[in-house]
């Protein structure tokens, strides 16, 4: 691995532990999400929290009720993580399966949500 490589890599594992250890302090404060808050309409990620602390208690059928694509999260961020010469076409399709993923989700979880069925 040259000099640039290591250096991007060293970059990129900081920022996602970071971002890794906003998460975990957002769960432990128990703070509701900042856009339901605000809005009162749950975002794209809502249940993402409550999926990993089951997920964490071994409960998936629990983690998949909350939010279907926690799994995609790591995922993503060991796409991201991995120092691509040039990005493969087969991480392209899963990235943009994974982002058709999130905006079907969003679309069913808010229907329900103005339907007053409460899912999310």
């Amino acid at each position: 691995m040259d000099t640039t490589t290591r250096r991007n890599f060293i970059y990129r594992l900081g920022l996602l532990t970071a971002m890794a250890a906003v998460l975990v302090l957002w769960a432990a404060m128990d703070w509701p999400c900042v856009m339901r808050y605000l809005t009162g309409i749950p975002c794209p990620g809502c249940g993402f929290t409550r999926a990993w602390i089951s997920v964490f208690d071994l409960r998936f059928g629990d983690a998949f009720q909350y939010h279907p694509l926690f799994w995609a999260v790591p995922v993503l961020g060991l796409l991201w993580l991995y120092p691509w010469k040039r990005f493969p076409k087969w991480a392209m399709v899963l990235c943009l399966c994974i982002a058709i993923g999130y905006v079907v989700c969003y679309i069913i979880r808010l229907s329900a949500f103005f339907a007053g069925a409460g899912v999310v």
